[in-house]
C-alpha cells in the first residue's frame, strides 16, 4: 500500500515538472528576448544616435547643394558680364577682330511652324547685327529631330525675310542643346570666334560652354518677354549646373558629322519638311 502511495506522488510530482517546463520559458530564451535576440543589451540611445547623425548628413548634403548650385550660377553670370554687347560694340569689336558667325540658338516654334515670340526676337537681333557688320553669316541652330518639327526652316524664312540673303543662312538641324550647339560650332562648323544671340537669362550658360570648349565667344541679348519668365529662371538655375558638368568632362554631341565651311554665300539650301513645305 505504501509502495503504491510513493509511486502515485512521485508520478505527481513528475507531471507537476513537466508542465513546469512547458509554462516557464528556459532562461536563455528570455534573456534574448529582453538582450535584442542575441544574449546582448544594446546601448541605450544607440538607435536613436544612428537617426540623428542620418539628419545631419542629410540636411549638410542639402546645404552643400543648394550653396554650389549657387556658387556656379553666380559665377556664369557674372562672368557673362564683361562678354554681353551691344549691337553697336559688336560690331566695333568686328572692327578690331572678324567674328566667324552669329550664333542664334532655337527657341521653340508654333503649331503652325512659325517662330515663337522669344525665338523671333533671336532672329531679329541677329539680323539687325548681320547688317550692321558685326558678321559675315548667321549660324541658326535648332532641333529637327523629328519630320513634323523644324525650327530651322521657321528660322531661315524670318532671316531671308530680314534681308538676309539666303547663302549666308547656316542652318545647325543637330543643336539640340546649348552645348551641343557650342560643340558642332566648333567641330562641324569650324567656329572659333562668334557672336551668341539668345536673352539675357540664358547668355551666361551658352558664353560658359563656348568658352570652356575654346571659342572666343561674346553676347548679345535679344528682347525678353515676362510671360512665363519665372518658370524659365529657375529652369535656368538648374541647367547651369548640369552644363556646368558637362563643360568638365566634355562628352561628345548626339551627332557631329562632316565640317561645313562658314563661307559667305555658300550656305546650302534649306531642307524643308513635308508638314512645313
Amino acid at each position: 500500500m505504501r509502495a503504491a502511495a510513493g509511486s502515485i506522488v512521485r508520478m505527481e510530482e513528475a507531471k507537476e515538472s513537466a508542465l513546469d517546463r512547458v509554462v516557464e520559458p528556459p532562461r536563455t530564451a528570455q534573456a534574448g528576448t529582453h538582450a535584442g535576440g542575441n544574449g546582448r543589451r544594446r546601448p541605450p540611445g544607440r538607435g536613436r544616435r544612428i537617426t540623428r547623425w542620418s539628419l545631419i548628413a542629410a540636411a549638410a548634403l542639402v546645404v552643400l547643394t543648394l550653396v554650389g548650385t549657387a556658387a556656379i550660377n553666380f559665377t556664369m553670370t557674372r562672368a557673362a558680364t564683361s562678354r554681353t554687347v551691344s549691337v553697336e560694340d559688336a560690331a566695333r569689336l568686328a572692327g578690331e577682330e572678324p567674328f566667324d558667325a552669329i550664333l542664334v540658338l532655337g527657341a521653340g516654334i508654333t503649331a503652325d511652324g512659325r517662330p515663337t515670340p522669344m525665338l523671333a526676337s533671336r532672329m531679329d537681333t541677329a539680323a539687325a547685327l548681320y547688317h550692321a557688320g558685326a558678321a559675315p553669316v548667321l549660324l541658326a541652330s535648332g532641333d529637327n529631330s523629328r519630320a513634323e518639327y523644324n525650327e530651322l526652316a521657321a528660322m531661315h524664312r524670318q532671316a531671308v525675310s530680314l534681308s538676309v540673303p539666303a547663302g549666308d543662312v547656316y542652318l545647325d538641324y543637330a543643336g539640340f542643346s546649348t552645348y551641343e550647339t557650342m560643340y558642332r560650332a566648333r567641330d562641324v562648323f569650324s567656329a572659333k570666334r562668334i557672336l551668341v544671340v539668345t536673352q539675357s537669362y540664358h547668355l551666361p550658360r551658352a558664353l560658359h560652354d563656348a568658352r570652356a570648349l575654346g571659342l572666343d565667344a561674346y553676347g548679345v541679348a535679344a528682347a525678353s518677354h515676362s510671360s512665363g519668365q519665372r518658370g524659365r529662371d529657375l529652369r535656368e538655375t538648374l541647367a547651369r549646373v548640369k552644363d556646368f558638368g558637362y563643360a568638365l568632362i566634355k562628352p561628345k554631341p548626339t551627332f557631329l558629322g562632316d565640317k561645313v565651311d562658314l563661307t559667305p554665300g555658300r550656305a546650302p539650301a534649306l531642307i524643308e519638311t513635308p508638314d512645313q513645305s
